[in-house]
């Protein structure tokens, strides 16, 4: 039995230790050769970690601005696309409390990628992937009822950012602005790898018991 306790310490070491290297997976809908999710809170990022129920800060955006708050502490709602080909889109279904809205975000041609799409799983590992401005072209999921803005070439100023910070934490900042944002709880397939291995030893440990 301790021969057994000892083993599955150490797949549990082996688990900590490789886990930080794994992917996140998430699950959302299909559409198309794209995965969406829906009704997901998105938050402001500036210099009060107030802002966002994540605790995360930024005072100066990737293009030099100050970061804003646009949302003024509160949260709008929005269906977040990722596509195939490795961009992401942000097209918000409702305004925050006090009216306001980030506008819609399109980052459909990265110059790298942090995430790839299968069906209806979106698997990603941390750091960043970035858009170059001049890749922006029209937004199809601008808003038209002038409720928020558009981000695209114009706004950039050297390309947006979509960086994720691990436990199903995204954020994505362009010239001025900088969101955040949580999917589902991620689901690392090393996770699953443990419990398998764990319910092994279990029963290794029942079958040594019975015939003692």
């Amino acid at each position: 039995m301790r021969r057994i306790l000892q083993t599955a310490a150490a797949l549990l070491l082996c688990f900590g230790v490789s886990s930080v290297a794994k992917a996140d997976s998430f699950t959302g809908t299909i559409a198309g050769s794209n995965v969406t999710f829906s009704g997901v809170d998105v938050y402001d990022v500036n210099s009060s970690a107030s802002s966002n129920p994540f605790g995360i800060t930024r005072t100066i955006c990737p293009g030099g601005a100050a970061c804003g708050s646009n949302l003024g502490g509160g949260f709008e709602i929005a269906t977040i696309i990722f596509t195939s080909t490795g961009g992401f889109i942000i097209n918000p279904s409702s305004n925050a409390s006090n009216g306001h809205s980030e506008g819609a975000w399109e980052n459909t041609a990265p110059t790298t990628s942090i995430f790839s799409v299968s069906g209806s799983t979106l698997t990603v590992g941390t750091g960043s992937q970035s858009n170059s401005a001049s890749s922006f072209g029209s937004v199809p999921s601008c808003p038209s009822g002038g409720t928020g803005w558009c981000f695209n070439g114009n706004d950039q100023n050297g390309g947006s950012v979509l960086t994720y910070l691990g436990n199903g934490v995204f954020t994505a900042s362009d010239n001025s602005e900088e969101v955040a944002f949580s999917l589902n709880a991620p689901e690392p397939s090393s996770l699953m790898m443990l419990g398998a291995g764990l319910l092994g030893l279990m029963g290794l440990g029942l079958r040594r018991k019975s015939v003692a």
